[in-house]
């Protein structure tokens, strides 16, 4: 009786560890292959309008967009 109860945990501890294993195998693979993917290009490489420069602490705009520039009609 005892040897069936060992033989038992022995076949669930190993299918466990199988599960386990198995499942750190896939996790990993599927990580690998996405970092396998190629980059889109980024889209900010032509920027076609300036980037406002900061704005000190004593020259806020009172528009309340203390960081951007208004856009002027040209």
């Amino acid at each position: 009786m005892v040897i069936k109860v060992f033989f038992t945990v022995l076949v669930l501890c190993t299918a466990a560890v199988v599960a386990v294993g198995l499942a750190i195998h896939f996790r990993v693979k599927r990580h690998l292959r996405e970092q396998a993917a190629p980059n889109p290009a980024p889209e900010g490489v032509g920027l076609k309008e300036p980037i406002a420069a900061p704005v000190g602490p004593g020259e806020a705009r009172s528009s309340g967009d203390a960081g951007v520039e208004e856009k002027r009609p040209e």
